[in-house]
């Protein structure tokens, strides 16, 4: 399911999730942003972006400078590459534990609270997308326990990058896993629609669409088909930039860039393509896994 194409219901579940969730998580800056009007002086989105707010009619604008989190980078309007960050043998692991959950669901979000003990960063996730009587619980819980150990892993990449780097107080990761085109004549075609990596619930959920960016955008990426090259592009008029998807392969980038997916198609349950998307925010942002694959009860 797309974002544009998301029931009615399941929006309206997903705000009252998310207020719920605000109610409880929100900090002081989240909550004055939040509640910050959309001005039409803003600068609008990209035409080339295709996702759109879900609730509300107005056209979706970008937040300006001084309400973003750019401040926190040491550098903007770029790409940074760093292949084999992931241990072997736990590399090894999270790739067998995310092919055993493609054959439960294409997606899979997991929300984390960054916390610092002397030191020391950690994860902290919640909530989860399964339930104890959901089939992917037992494997969910195997996949957090890499994940707790992989996300600290790309902090430790992420942390000197940032001004200062306790302002990452918290990480949306989410696993995407599924073939590359499904109508793919031509031999090359979008897998992934040009898009930010955005606060979800300010961009498709809030009233007045609005679009403030991660602090970082990171992929890492997991399995790539055999022989066939697959690349995430950022826009030309932003960067003109191609990555080529290697496994093992860490890409982190400013997300107020404009990037998507291209490549052949991969049309086998056997052949498919999974990546760990990271964005790390200095406020608990909602992702939209969260708000709309949760059950509201």
């Amino acid at each position: 399911m797309t974002k544009e194409n998301a029931p009615t219901s399941n929006i309206s579940q997903a705000v009252k999730k998310a207020q719920a969730l605000l109610a409880e998580h929100a900090t002081p800056l989240q909550r004055q942003l939040y509640s910050t009007r959309i001005d039409p002086n803003w600068a609008p989105i990209s035409p080339v972006a295709k996702f759109r707010s879900l609730t509300g009619h107005a056209q979706a604008r970008i937040m300006p400078e001084p309400l973003q989190a750019g401040h926190h980078r040491c550098f903007n309007r770029g790409v940074m590459v760093i292949d084999d960050v992931i241990p072997t043998a736990e590399f090894h692991e999270l790739g067998e534990l995310t092919q055993a959950m493609a054959y439960i669901t294409k997606g899979w979000s997991r929300p984390s609270t960054v916390c610092c003990d002397n030191n020391k960063y950690f994860t902290k996730p919640f909530p989860d997308q399964f339930s104890s009587d959901d089939l992917g619980y037992e494997l969910t819980t195997q996949l957090n326990a890499v994940l707790d150990r992989t996300i600290r892993t790309l902090l430790n990449f992420l942390l000197p990058l940032t001004q200062p780097p306790e302002a990452i107080i918290h990480c949306n990761a989410w696993i995407n896993t599924g073939p590359i085109g499904l109508n793919a004549t031509t031999g090359q075609c979008n897998y992934h629609f040009w898009h930010y990596d955005s606060d979800e619930y300010l961009e498709f959920f809030h009233p007045e669409p609005m679009v403030r960016f991660p602090v970082w955008g990171a992929i890492l990426y997991i399995h790539q088909p055999a022989d066939l090259s697959h690349y995430t592009c950022f826009e030309a008029d932003g960067l003109n930039q191609n990555i080529r998807a290697q496994p093992n392969r860490l890409v982190i980038f400013d997300p107020s860039l404009v990037h998507g997916v291209v490549g052949p198609p991969t049309l086998e349950e056997n052949n498919l393509r999974s990546i760990l998307v990271i964005n790390a925010w200095d406020y608990p942002a909602l992702d939209h896994g969260t708000l709309v694959n949760h059950d509201t009860t």
